[in-house]
């Protein structure tokens, strides 16, 4: 789908996600190879997240589903 700062965005489906759809489309954001992001990236990445996750769900924003993030050291 594209790229950004921290890496790149693809398009996948969520599977059983919502009741009412078995197939959900969703967009996955990914960091570039851990070597190459720098604390400033992951933190601003990070940040990001927060605030996606208080905003909770909202019909005119994007909305955060879950990160996985087995791999990211703190530095």
């Amino acid at each position: 789908m594209g790229s950004g700062a921290f890496g790149r965005v693809v398009k996948a489906e969520a599977v059983n996600f919502r009741d009412d759809e078995p197939v959900t489309t969703v967009a996955v954001k990914m960091l570039k190879s851990q070597s190459l992001v720098d604390t400033d990236s992951l933190e601003a990445l990070v940040g990001e997240m927060k605030i996606m996750q208080y905003l909770r769900f909202h019909l005119n924003v994007v909305n955060l589903l879950g990160a996985y993030t087995k791999g990211i050291s703190k530095g």
